[in-house]
């Protein structure tokens, strides 16, 4: 989904390689927090 926004920012690489990068970082560590908290949700109500 965000790979579309940063793929009109790609023109200029050299002024904005570091906002793409920590923005992929941001999205990638709320994506891996989503998906340890639908495991975890999921594991308790298995447990239950």
């Amino acid at each position: 989904m965000s790979r579309t926004d940063t793929s009109t920012t790609q023109q200029t690489p050299s002024t904005l390689d570091r906002p793409i990068l920590v923005s992929n970082l941001v999205a990638a560590a709320v994506f891996l927090a989503v998906l340890a908290l639908l495991s975890g949700s999921a594991a308790r109500i298995g447990d239950i």
